[in-house]
């Protein structure tokens, strides 16, 4: 499910809309196809709006089956509900090939001794936060002992914390 303006999913095969000139627009509207009522729509993308729909990146987000959250997540309750819904959401990060390729070669020119493409690796790896790594890892894939090194250092860099005297 990927978020764009005016709201559209596909759901198997068919292509879903709000009607013309609804207020139901983005990721509100598309959890309502997935069993969730309006209030826990409104509140799911509330409570997740930062990371999922704000932050920089290209993200995947999907409904796993209700089955498999029943097995993750066994619930019981007594009195029973006469319905219950559930649903858990996977949000899988993807890393562009464009950005990739731009990582690869900035790594490149920085190895070559190139300072501004050091101070963009930096700047690179701090903006991509807990995927720096995975993304290092992708951006290095074929590349020389001495590059790694030099990625690895400059990876290094970019996640040391500012110390007390600096």
């Amino acid at each position: 499910m990927l978020y764009r303006e005016p709201a559209q999913v596909a759901v198997s095969g068919a292509k879903l809309a709000p009607p013309s000139g609804s207020r139901l627009r983005g990721p509100y509207y598309r959890w309502l196809f997935f069993g969730a009522g309006p209030v826990e729509a409104a509140a799911m993308v509330k409570t997740w709006r930062d990371s999922w729909f704000e932050e920089d990146g290209l993200r995947v987000l999907y409904v796993l089956p209700r089955a498999w959250t029943d097995r993750t997540l066994p619930l019981e309750m007594n009195p029973a509900p006469k319905e219950l819904v559930r649903m858990m959401v996977g949000r899988a990060e993807v890393l562009t090939p464009a950005r990739e390729q731009t990582l690869s070669q900035n790594l490149r020119k920085a190895h070559g001794g190139d300072r501004d493409a050091v101070g963009e690796v930096v700047a690179e790896f701090k903006s991509l936060g807990r995927f720096a790594q995975p993304a290092l890892q992708l951006a290095l894939t074929g590349s020389s002992q001495e590059l790694n090194q030099t990625a690895w250092k400059l990876y290094q860099v970019a996640e040391a914390k500012p110390s007390e005297f600096e």
